[in-house]
């Protein structure tokens, strides 16, 4: 079984149902199904996650819109994908504090 480590988030904001895994407010490992601003569920496996996101976006009849529907532009692509890394570089900072070298300015 393959183990996923780092932050994980797949959010759908015309339904505000999100499944997510170490991001700011959870630091557990656990995958959380999250609807409306509620914790639905937490799950040790992405698969269990998924399903019962799939499960709830059936409850509520959710329908993804056609990809013909609205066409992006490259400048608008490359915003969305620098967005989505600076937000993952600032939620995984902590992690590399304090490790630098000797520091300083060389010098003897």
């Amino acid at each position: 079984m393959t183990r996923l480590s780092g932050s994980y988030k797949h959010y759908i904001p015309e339904v505000n149902l999100s499944i997510e895994r170490n991001t700011v407010a959870f630091r557990d490992d656990k995958f959380y199904v999250i609807h409306e601003g509620k914790i639905v569920a937490g799950f040790r496996s992405l698969k269990k996650a998924e399903e019962n996101f799939r499960q709830i976006l059936e409850e509520i009849g959710y329908k993804r819109p056609a990809l013909s529907d609205r066409q992006f532009s490259p400048a608008e692509e490359d915003l969305d994908r620098y967005l989505v890394e600076k937000e993952l570089y600032w939620a995984e900072s902590h992690k590399y504090k304090g490790r630098g070298g000797k520091g300083g300015r060389g010098g003897i």
